[in-house]
């Protein structure tokens, strides 16, 4: 009202105002409802509640007398100096909270809740299972994004890149033809890419065995002193140093809690008189450092060490290697090299990894006598592997400081500058071609208004089988994670199976030499039961990739779509699994030769029952934290192939809605706009490729 201050004399109370109020907010409530029926007529919803018998005009018209509706509503509270109430809910708040419904009712699709209805045909359930993973990975997806963009949304990420000197003009372009034209489907590529540029790090991963000084030399390396030496360290949890302002340390544990804690707690959580067993269950430690040598986006890993998988020359020990850009191998010059020396060196190789080979503790030698050394372990690795490789004495001490930086100088940071501009070359051939497949999503979309007058799929489209397909491969998403809880859990109980299996090699043993079952042959066999049955995880995940992969193809084939997915790499599934490793050796077994006329049967009784006594309890606990972390390892790994497993299905379910009719009404004048400025973008005209995901049998080969 224009003089509010002159209605004293027609003041409401206070409970006459509520009800005023209730009441303007319930006829702005129904007039929402009015426009969410007049606005129906727009929407895609394939269940639609009305018919549309209102038209433009008229439309129009009901709008502009719901604005009428409101003024009056807010003119009706001024009279009495009341306010409208504030907000205090963020959309952003409530989508997610229907988005969890959503994923809810999703959830009970499933054929084990469907049952209920009656027993659902054994043909259907794997499709039913697909089906209802899609609308939870859809509901998830969004919900991902919805907190993403709270917390800084693409534009926001691509402005700091921006701001840091990175070229992002074609990065805009394609984010800019996303969100006009709502191709959501290539969203998740797209926050790929730009993730990829925002964590770009060179990894050095340290190997050696227990007392070779890799803690002292990396603190050395990093001209601070950070990790913990002089101690045992827990061979299960690598450590990872990374640039920081301040020291601090970020621990995962097996749970999937994270934390963060002071530089202080570092021993308590890797070594071994602190943390007996990983009995804290930590899967991972971060350790941010304020080192100059880290500036650079190099990230240090102080690894285990591969003890008994070196030695055993199996191929499934390359699970237990993580994924880096550089090796460095250090051998003591307090120790001869060994096998587990020459099989770690090997095992790099095998899986493409960079090597330098390092003689720790160099100090400790005269001039001659490490000219001798060197020579040897160059020696043994030319025999044994076939590899010329130039061995580098390193130390500690002050006065080999000049020397550690040169070795830095002439090995890492040219193998640095080097991968910075392999990984912007992949980077740019990956934007590539996205921006060609957008251009041809976009251009069958204009094709499709042009030339058909139906929602027929064109001609050699097989829509119908690809749909099914994708259903299939959505549920063989949530069989695997099925898959990994099952057998994470069969390992946290396989102590008595294990203790078994390594009774019957010890039989086997003595069957052909009496001798003494020592500490270190017990151990080993157990340590190779662990490895092989944990082993089974990461190798039916890779198994599985690769046959969804291949699937993944069949469906490109059926949509005559030529965005294949060459950039998912199986092969990285199985690096960097969780080493598994006994914090005790087991007791010595010797027996007598009385017992040994007692016959077989009972030897092997008096095995397993001093297996029993002295390291069953020990491998039970220790079985049980190790399970988990390699739940987790597990389930990470798996969500990390399926986030790019899920940038190829995503295009290829919005092809099928598109092709069969199902989406949104597109302005096809605006469509050849973007078509026009993706093939100009960075003024590099959009050339014709040819995907095709090739199957190497030794790139992708499991071996069992």
């Amino acid at each position: 009202m224009n003089n509010a201050s002159d209605n004293t004399g027609s003041k409401l109370n206070e409970h006459q105002q509520r009800r005023l109020l209730i009441t303007c907010k319930h006829i702005d409530e129904l007039l929402s409802e009015m426009e969410q029926v007049l606005h129906s007529s727009r929407s895609e919803s394939p269940f639609p509640s009305y018919i549309h018998d209102i038209f433009p005009g008229q439309a129009q018209f009901i709008e502009d007398s719901i604005r009428q509706f409101r003024a009056q509503l807010l003119r009706t509270i001024a009279w009495q100096q009341i306010e409208p109430n504030r907000p205090d809910i963020p959309a952003s708040r409530a989508m997610l909270t229907y988005l969890t419904f959503i994923d809810i009712d999703a959830e009970e699709l499933k054929p084990k809740y469907m049952d209920g209805y009656g027993k659902v045909p054994e043909g259907s359930v794997d499709e039913l299972n697909g089906v209802s993973q899609a609308l939870r990975t859809l509901s998830q997806r969004l919900s991902v994004y919805l907190r993403q963009e709270q917390a800084g949304g693409l534009k926001e990420r691509l402005q700091y890149l921006e701001s840091n000197g990175q070229d992002t003009e074609i990065l805009n372009i394609l984010q800019q033809t996303i969100e006009d034209h709502g191709l959501v489907e290539f969203r998740p590529r797209l926050d790929t890419l730009i993730a990829a540029l925002e964590h770009d790090h060179f990894e050095v991963a340290v190997f050696g065995k227990v007392s070779t000084g890799k803690s002292s030399l990396l603190n050395e390396m990093l001209q601070i002193d950070v990790l913990p030496v002089g101690v045992n360290p827990i061979t299960a949890v690598p450590t990872k140093l990374r640039y920081g302002a301040e020291s601090m340390v970020e621990v995962t544990y097996a749970s999937g809690l994270r934390e963060d804690l002071p530089i202080t707690a570092l021993a308590d959580l890797v070594t071994e008189q602190k943390n007996p067993n990983n009995q804290r269950r930590i899967a991972r430690v971060l350790v941010d450092v304020p080192s100059p040598r880290l500036r650079e986006g190099v990230l240090f890993v102080d690894t285990p060490g591969l003890g008994s998988l070196a030695r055993s020359g199996a191929s499934e020990t390359l699970a237990y290697l993580p994924n880096s850009d550089l090796a460095f191998v250090l051998i003591s010059a307090g120790a001869s090299v060994d096998a587990e020396d020459i099989g770690t060196v090997r095992l790099l190789f095998e899986a493409g990894i960079p090597v330098l080979v390092l003689l720790s503790k160099a100090d400790l030698l005269q001039p001659e006598e490490r000219k001798q050394a060197l020579e040897y372990i160059e020696g043994q690795l030319q025999r044994q592997l076939g590899l010329t490789l130039r061995v580098h004495p390193v130390s500690t001490l002050p006065e080999w400081q000049p020397q550690v930086d040169t070795l830095i100088a002439a090995e890492l940071t040219p193998r640095l500058e080097n991968s910075k501009e392999e990984k912007r070359a992949s980077t740019h051939r990956k934007i590539g071609l996205l921006r060609e497949s957008m251009a041809s999503t976009i251009t069958g979309m204009i094709e499709r208004d042009h030339h058909a007058t139906s929602a027929e799929s064109p001609a050699g489209y097989e829509p119908a089988s690809a749909e099914k397909n994708l259903r299939l491969l959505e549920a063989r998403v949530q069989q695997q994670y099925r898959s990994i809880r099952t057998a994470s859990e069969q390992l946290a109980v396989s102590a008595s199976a294990i203790l078994d299996s390594v009774t019957e090699r010890s039989v086997s043993q003595i069957r052909t030499n009496r001798t003494v079952l020592s500490s270190f042959l017990l151990s080993e066999w157990i340590h190779n039961a662990v490895e092989q049955s944990s082993y089974a995880i990461a190798d039916d995940m890779q198994r599985t990739a690769k046959d969804m992969l291949s699937k993944l193809m069949e469906v490109a084939e059926q949509l005559r779509s030529k965005d294949h997915p060459q950039a998912i790499e199986v092969h990285s599934l199985i690096h960097g699994f969780p080493r598994f490793e006994l914090s005790e050796m087991p007791k010595p077994i010797d027996i007598c030769e009385f017992e040994y006329v007692l016959g077989l049967r009972f030897v092997k009784s008096r095995i397993r029952t001093a297996l029993k006594n002295n390291i069953e309890f020990l491998l039970k606990q220790t079985l049980e934290n190790h399970s988990r972390v390699v739940q987790l390892w597990a389930e990470q790994q798996w969500k990390s192939f399926n986030v790019s497993f899920e940038t190829y299905t995503s295009v290829y379910t919005a092809e099928i809605h598109r092709v069969t009719g199902v989406g949104v009404t597109r302005d096809i004048a605006s469509l050849e706009l973007a078509l026009e400025e993706l093939r100009r973008g960075s003024g590099n005209a959009l050339q014709p490729t040819t995907n095709v995901l090739a199957w190497k049998n030794d790139r992708y080969k499991v071996s069992g």
